[in-house]
């Protein structure tokens, strides 16, 4: 029996709270010897793209899969397919937009957590697609946030994020006129987009800033310039084997001989101790977020546990043949 959890599913049982500790316990267990996070892999022609990605936790108990595909003039679809790690039965499939939107913005909360200044009272936040009030709410939970500024090249789309923000967050948010205005006297930078270029200047950066670089996932997307890469103090990503794939960011300037990997760190090893962080206020630090497998399975993890538990999902006998 597989459990079938769509998207109004997920929501109702996986509030920030829920996966910030999610994805705490992902980087935990990424930084151990036991579970495995394997990279994304990208299957693409010119108008179809598939995507999967998969991890497995012996501890936890669990392995999954994403799958993801993108399809011209129609919506992505994404899922994820939880099974039991003694035995391989499949547990769930799980409509994962909502999932993959949340864990996102958690991850962006735990480097916000290891990597910023505690008293951290500023975010400034380019970009207002799916994925940015995820990364407000995840920040916001983390770090005591009095104000928020946002932009996007939409002036609708941004004063709608404005409005949210303070509906939902009980926050001011201020709609920028400029990425320089977003980020001027921010303690904390959230870029989330999909550009293949720059979003702001590196020269405008100052001290104690922490940046998290949330939406260049592919290596031809690039968000951060040469001065803001250079200028940190502390570079970390969620895993640098994926890194070497497909952050964009980091591969433009480590090709052109700028900045080495072993530069750069992986942020389970900060959480775990094995690497030093921020060891003072005026450090710059930048989280470059790919978004992994494992952070999905221990999403996934929890939300069947939870669903299990509170009987939500439809059951479906899903035959095997030999």
């Amino acid at each position: 029996m597989a459990l079938i959890l769509n998207e109004s599913d997920i929501i109702s049982l996986f509030p920030m709270e829920d996966a910030i500790k999610a994805s705490d316990l992902a980087f935990k267990l990424q930084a151990g010897t036991q579970s495995i996070n394997h990279p994304r892999i990208r299957i693409a022609n010119q108008k179809q793209f598939f995507n999967y990605m998969t991890a497995s936790s012996p501890e936890l108990g669990f392995y999954c899969m994403k799958t993801y595909s993108i399809h011209k003039n129609t919506p992505p679809t994404f899922y994820v397919y939880l099974y039991d790690y003694s035995n391989g039965n499949l547990l769930s499939i799980m409509n994962a937009s909502a999932l993959g939107q949340i864990r996102t913005g958690a991850a962006s909360g735990i480097a916000t957590k290891y990597l910023s200044k505690q008293n951290s009272t500023t975010l400034g936040i380019i970009g207002t697609g799916y994925q940015a009030k995820t990364q407000a709410q995840a920040i916001a939970a983390i770090r005591p946030i009095t104000l928020i500024k946002v932009y996007s090249r939409s002036l609708e789309n941004r004063n709608s994020f404005a409005k949210w923000i303070e509906q939902n967050l009980n926050i001011e948010c201020i709609s920028a006129n400029s990425s320089e205005d977003c980020i001027e006297k921010s303690d904390i930078i959230t870029t989330i987009t999909t550009s293949k270029n720059p979003v702001f200047r590196g020269s405008q950066i100052t001290a104690g800033t922490h940046i998290n670089a949330a939406g260049g996932n592919h290596y031809m997307r690039r968000e951060m310039d040469d001065d803001t890469v250079l200028k940190s103090d502390l570079i970390a990503t969620d895993d640098i084997n994926q890194a070497r794939i497909e952050c964009g960011d980091l591969i433009n300037v480590i090709d052109r001989g700028l900045l080495r990997w072993h530069y750069i760190h992986q942020l389970s090893e900060i959480i775990s101790g094995l690497k030093v962080g921020r060891t003072n206020d005026n450090q710059i630090t930048l989280y470059e977020s790919q978004g992994l497998a494992i952070q999905d399975l221990t999403a996934a993890a929890h939300i069947y546990s939870k669903a299990v538990k509170n009987k939500i999902g439809v059951k479906v006998d899903i035959e095997t043949y030999n």
